[in-house]
Formats: C-alpha cells, sequence, structure tokens
C-alpha cells in the first residue's frame, strides 16, 4: 500500500491541488455570474428608469397644456354666456355651459345664489373658497383661477375660474369629468400603475422628503428618506444605484435614481424588481458552471497522467536542448534527406546565421565543398568522422576539430570545436618560454662578453696612450682606435640584448603627439633625404595621449628606418597618425619592395632579420613597446605598397 502511494503520490497531490484549484475556480465564477446577473438586472432597471422618466417629462409638459387649456375653456364659454342673478337661470347656464357649479359670492364669502351642484360633497368646496380666492376676496385682483397649477399639475382637485363682478364675486366650477378624463390620459399615477404591471417589477415610486408622490398599487408603507442613508445619498447627486432589499417578506433588487426636477418636484424613483428570474439565471449558471467545472477536473486529471507518464522523457529532452544550447562548441544536426534539423547558439556565432532561418534548408546549399564531411558521413553511413582543418567562418579561417556522426535515421550530427585560439595560446606560451630561455642564454653571455670587452677597451685607451710606436704609429694609431670603436658597437649591442631580458614597464603620461612626430621626423627626414626617399607626414593637431615618450619613439623610429630602407630612390614613406573614440592609430607606409609571405608570419619574432647587417631586434623591440602599452601592431604588404599599422586603446 505504502509502495502504491509512493509511485502516486505526484498524481494524487497535482490532482489535491487541481480540485482546490477548480473549487476556487467555480467560487469565483459564481461571484462572476453574480455580477454579470446584476449588471444585467441593472442594465434592464437603468433602461427601463429611463423610459419612466422620458414618459414622466413628456406628461408633466402635457398636464401643464392640458391646465391651461381648462381655464382658458372656463374663461371663454363663461364669457359667451349672459350671467343673471336668478338662481333658476344658473342651473341652465352651469348646464349649457358645461360647468358642475356656479356660485355667487358676496366679499364676505358668503352665497348669494348657487346653481345645482353635481360634486358629491359641495360643503368640501366650500370649505376652501376663502383660502383659494383670498386675492380676489381681498381685492387685490379682479380675477383668477383657482385648483389649475402650472408647476405641478397632477394633483387632483377642484379647478375652476372666478372674477369681481361690482359687490359680488361669481365663481364657476369644472365638470369633474373633463379634469379626471385629462388626468387619466396624461397623469403620472396612471403611467406608474401602467408599468408596474410588468412581472418582474415589484414596486415603482415617486417620494421626496415629504413622503410618497405617486407608487404603484402594491405600496403600502415605505421609510420616509430621511430614514435612509441609502435614499439621502441619491437624493444629493451620488450616482444611480441598486441594492438587496425586503419588500412585504420578500427579497427584491432594488434600482433608485435621483428623479430630475419637474416644477416645484424634487426626488428619488425607486424601482423594485422581482428576483426569481435572477435566481434563475444564476442556477441555470451554477448547474452549467459545475458541470464544466467537473469535465475539465476529468480532463485535466488525464493530461495530468500523461505528463507525469512522459516527464522523464520530457526532462532528458529539455536537458539534451539545453546542453546543446550552452555548448560552447558548434552543434549543427542534419536529417537524413541532408536538410538541417538543428543549429545551436554557438552555430550561429560561429557562422552568422539564424537557427529558424536555416533550419530546413538543404546542407549542401550552404556549404557546397561538405566541409564538415556530412554528406560523404550520409552516404556512407561511416559510424565516425574526426579531423583536424581550416573552416571559413565570420571571423575569418579558424583551425577546428571536426567530428561528425551518423545517427542511422535520425540523419547525421557534426560537432565543431573551435581551436584556433588555442593554437595560438600555445603557440605564444612556447614563444614566452622560448624568449625566457634565450633572455637567460643572451643575459648569460652578455655578462662573459662584457668583461673581455672590457679588459680588450682599456688594453687599447692604454697602448694609443702610454706606451709609444716604433714605427708606422699613423697606422697604429688608426688600428687602435678601430679597436676601441667596434669594442664600443659591441658593448651597446651587448646592452640592447640586456635591456631585453629585464625589460622596464613604460612609463606613460598625458602628453602631446606633436612633438614626438617633430623629433621622428627630424631624425628620419636625414636618412630619407640620404636615401633620395619622399617623406610625407600627415597628423590630426593637438592630438594628447597617454604613452612613453622614449619607448614609443624608438619603436616609431625603428618602423620608419626599416620604411626608408625598403624604398628605393624616387620612392615615397608616408608617416600619419589619428585618433578617434577608440585609441591611436599610427602608420606608417611605403611603396617600396613587399615582403614574403613566409616572412610576414615571422616577422616579429627576435632575432629574425631579412637584411644582411640586420641584428633582427628592431621590429621584436616594436612588437614588445606596443604591447607593453596594451596595443596592437600589424603589417600588411602586396606588390604597391607596405604598411604597418600601430593602434594604441585608449583616449587623451
Amino acid at each position: 500500500m505504502k509502495s502504491l502511494l509512493r509511485r502516486y503520490s505526484a498524481f494524487i497531490i497535482v490532482s489535491i491541488v487541481l480540485a482546490l484549484l477548480f473549487a476556487l475556480l467555480a467560487w469565483f465564477g459564481l461571484k462572476e455570474g453574480q455580477r454579470v446577473a446584476l449588471k444585467l438586472m441593472e442594465r434592464d432597471a437603468r433602461s427601463l428608469s429611463g423610459i419612466l422618466i422620458s414618459g414622466c417629462q413628456k406628461l408633466f409638459q402635457a398636464g401643464i397644456f392640458i391646465e391651461k387649456e381648462i381655464g382658458q375653456g372656463l374663461k371663454q364659454q363663461l364669457q359667451l354666456l349672459d350671467l343673471d342673478a336668478e338662481s333658476g337661470k344658473l342651473d341652465e347656464i352651469a348646464q349649457r355651459g358645461g360647468f358642475s357649479w356656479i356660485i355667487i359670492i358676496d366679499p364676505e364669502g358668503n352665497i348669494l345664489h348657487q346653481s345645482y351642484c353635481s360634486y358629491p360633497s359641495p360643503q368640501e368646496l366650500l370649505s376652501g373658497i376663502p383660502r383659494d380666492l383670498l386675492p380676489l376676496l381681498e381685492g387685490e385682483r379682479q380675477e383668477m383661477f383657482f385648483g389649475i397649477d402650472p408647476e405641478f399639475p397632477f394633483l387632483s382637485q377642484p379647478k375652476g375660474y372666478a372674477y369681481r363682478e361690482g359687490d359680488r364675486i361669481v365663481v364657476v366650477f369644472a365638470r369633474e369629468a373633463v379634469f379626471e378624463k385629462a388626468e387619466q390620459l396624461t397623469g403620472i399615477g396612471h403611467l406608474i400603475q401602467d408599468m408596474a404591471q410588468e412581472p418582474s417589477v415589484k414596486y415603482l415610486l415617486l417620494q421626496n422628503e415629504d413622503g410618497i408622490m405617486f407608487a404603484s398599487q402594491r405600496v403600502r408603507k415605505m421609510p420616509k428618506i430621511s430614514q435612509d442613508d441609502f435614499l439621502i445619498g441619491i437624493l444629493r447627486g451620488n450616482p444611480a444605484r441598486g441594492r438587496f432589499t425586503r419588500f412585504e417578506g420578500e427579497d427584491v433588487y432594488e434600482y433608485t435614481r435621483q428623479f430630475p426636477p419637474m416644477g416645484d418636484f424634487r426626488g428619488v424613483l425607486r424601482m423594485g424588481f422581482s428576483l426569481n428570474e435572477y435566481n434563475i439565471i444564476l442556477n441555470t449558471y451554477k448547474w452549467e458552471l459545475m458541470f464544466f467545472i467537473i469535465l475539465l477536473f476529468v480532463i485535466a486529471s488525464v493530461s495530468v497522467s500523461l505528463i507525469l507518464t512522459s516527464k522523464r522523457f520530457q526532462a532528458a529532452q529539455k536537458l539534451s536542448d539545453s546542453i546543446l544550447s550552452n555548448m560552447d562548441a558548434v552543434c549543427l544536426a542534419v536529417d537524413r534527406r541532408g536538410r538541417i534539423s538543428r543549429l545551436n547558439r554557438a552555430g550561429e556565432s560561429f557562422w552568422g546565421w539564424v537557427e529558424e532561418e536555416v533550419k530546413g534548408k538543404e546542407y549542401m546549399n550552404l556549404f557546397t565543398g561538405d566541409e564538415l564531411n556530412v554528406q560523404q558521413t550520409l552516404l556512407n553511413q561511416r559510424s565516425c568522422y574526426s579531423a583536424q582543418k581550416e573552416i571559413q567562418t565570420t571571423q575569418g579561417k579558424r583551425m577546428v576539430n571536426l567530428c561528425t556522426t551518423y545517427l542511422g535515421k535520425e540523419g547525421a550530427f557534426a560537432i565543431i570545436e573551435d581551436i584556433t585560439d588555442i593554437i595560438r595560446l600555445k603557440e605564444e606560451v612556447a614563444s614566452q618560454e622560448y624568449l625566457k630561455t634565450l633572455s637567460d642564454l643572451i643575459a648569460s653571455v652578455a655578462h662573459e662578453v662584457r668583461n673581455p670587452l672590457n679588459a680588450i677597451s682599456i688594453a687599447s685607451q692604454r697602448l694609443s696612450s702610454e706606451f709609444e710606436v716604433l714605427y708606422n704609429d699613423r697606422e697604429a694609431v688608426s688600428l687602435l682606435r678601430t679597436i676601441h670603436q667596434e669594442v664600443l658597437r659591441v658593448d651597446k649591442l651587448v646592452r640592447e640584448f640586456i635591456s631585453l631580458t629585464s625589460p622596464v614597464s613604460p612609463e606613460k603620461k598625458l602628453q602631446p603627439v606633436q612633438p614626438l612626430i617633430d623629433d621622428l621626423t627630424k631624425l628620419a627626414g636625414l636618412e630619407a633625404d640620404a636615401a633620395k626617399v619622399k617623406l610625407e607626414t600627415q597628423t590630426e593637431p593637438e592630438l594628447e595621449f597617454y604613452f612613453d615618450y622614449e619607448k614609443l619613439k624608438k619603436a616609431l623610429y625603428n618602423l620608419l628606418k626599416n620604411a626608408i630602407e625598403a624604398t628605393p630612390p624616387g620612392g615615397k614613406v608616408r608617416f600619419s597618425a589619428k585618433m578617434d573614440k577608440d585609441g591611436l592609430f599610427i602608420s606608417v607606409w611605403d611603396d617600396g619592395k613587399a615582403i614574403g609571405k613566409d616572412q610576414l608570419e615571422r616577422i616579429f619574432k627576435p632575432f629574425v632579420s631579412f637584411r644582411e647587417k640586420g641584428t633582427g631586434l628592431g621590429l621584436f623591440v616594436v612588437h614588445q613597446t606596443v604591447k607593453e602599452h596594451g596595443g596592437k601592431v600589424s603589417v600588411e604588404s602586396n606588390e604597391n605598397f607596405t604598411e604597418f599599422k600601430v593602434f594604441l586603446p585608449g583616449r587623451g
């Protein structure tokens, strides 16, 4: 049992993690479903409230128009009738004029005459007359309308017209059926009742700080705005919002927004919606989501089992790809049809290609000479081919170790190891060892040579100064002088050898380059004039650089001297210096005899000279001096010219 658990532990752990992950996903999905459903309800509520508000605004304008028309109609109808003071005539006039009631009162409000009243409770009308007609009773106005409110024309109340005629006041009431019919056609209350008939709408109401102005039939009692912070915020200008609340023991979604001002009315519109459709949608979404989550879990579990089954293979493949990509050696794979299938990063740098660009291309189109021996390996099905050869790359020709292996149906695989730098390093190490051995030998020989030289020099000086020559004295003096001069020349050469065995680091400092150029031009100019060679100088003014004056002067003089000696009479030597962001560039160019290719390979080695009287140290000193300055010296030679280029890195 334990071994079984251990074997499938990874699968069990991943399954548990997936179960938790999908449970979390389901929870977020339900939350998202609720949010979307609420968003839909809010959108529908916003749309319905917009329609209601738009309808109310139109009804408001229509109500104002009807109120005015009722008032003007009463006035015009009354002007067409011949009003008589007799009571019997008033009934006839009221019937002909379509009035509900006509009364004539004195300034104190007492009824002098009246017609038949069609109102069910005329006493209620009489109780409001002193208040409604106060400006007329007090003589402030001669005529006026009452019960007609253009600012808010929707309140059901008696409407009429009154005017003063001497000591009496005539009051005419409009027929109730007229404004009841108008209110049915244009009343906001009727619109609210009609819209509340929608099955999803639980209630609609317009409410201000005083209470409910209009409401659907089911609304009996609602909290005042002052008792609800949510409604207070909406009334004060907060954006329209929805919330869950209770209505008649049932959960509803209420959408509330500020109602635009109409006349004297300022308030909020509240719309309650049933949650039945919301719950149906949410439950349907919940079951669909659960089914989808379970399906995903099953698919994921199967996928995990497959992934875990191939995990070891993928890990090995990934490790292999990683090793191949990060190898310093160049790796190139070719399928059995001779098309390139893989090139690692080292290969991209080696040839300047991109793997995606060369993948699928014919190997022989890129390597026409089968430099990697891949084509021969595929044809001969040779298991392995190895060789050391020179291959052309983006950096020129490079010496490499090549190993090409036949992979059967997979094709062939070539590994190229660039050993150019290793070979150069070995050559440099060998050269350094050679120089060290040579230096030790030179130092030993030089010290041994200097002792007899000193003795010869002293003896020659004493012979010329202390001893008397008996015959042919001039020739003897000349011979002694020659001995002394040659001893000095050999001593100078020995000192140069000794200086090579113990080199001194250059004393570099920032200084102008022009004085160095001027000194070299003067020194080399004399030799150029003697050799009938034209010496040209090309420099940039005010160059400054860090260098050892004496060491660099000696090295450059050697280059100029060699160039003048190699140039035939009438030839030209050009000496130039310039500087850019990388460093100082110095060139010594001549149009003399070319240097052979075999000579170029050994030209900077010590004791290698191609002139009869050369010591083989001049160009070696140049190479060492430039190297001590951290620079490089190179030479280019052909049948037209020879140019030595010196580069010293850094800035002045």
